[in-house]
């Protein structure tokens, strides 16, 4: 992480893991999205080769097979809550822009989700 933004988040006035629990409904909720979005983000089942350098017809059927993928590991940790499950799915389809993207928002997180549903609602996935 760049420095100056490390000091900047670290300088801060007010409690980040406060605020992020805040906007998360309670301490609870911040470790169940955490511990979801591990899974999602950590899982080897969701990488694949760079999309850039695939025909159309790779593309589908990586498309399909992150899908069924997702269905199954929905199923596999009972994630049934639907807030829950659209946890598991923005990282599961929108991984390679969080890996770029997340390390970079605040700690509090606060621009962080409109910025990153602005950028989604730009793109085509």
């Amino acid at each position: 992480m760049n420095a100056d933004l490390r000091r900047e988040r670290e300088s801060a006035s007010f409690r980040t893991e406060a605020l992020t629990q805040l906007l998360d409904g309670g301490p609870e909720n911040t470790r169940r999205r955490r511990e979801i979005e591990a899974l999602a983000l950590n899982d080897p089942e969701f990488q694949h080769e760079d999309l850039n350098f695939m025909t159309c017809s790779e593309r589908y059927d990586v498309a399909v097979r992150k899908s069924s993928v997702m269905v199954r590991k929905i199923r596999e940790h009972d994630i049934s809550n639907p807030e829950e499950i659209m946890f598991f799915k923005r990282c599961v389809c929108c991984r390679k822009l969080i890996d770029v993207v997340w390390p970079h928002l605040p700690a509090g997180n606060i621009g962080g989700k409109h910025l990153l549903s602005g950028i989604l609602a730009m793109c085509s996935l």
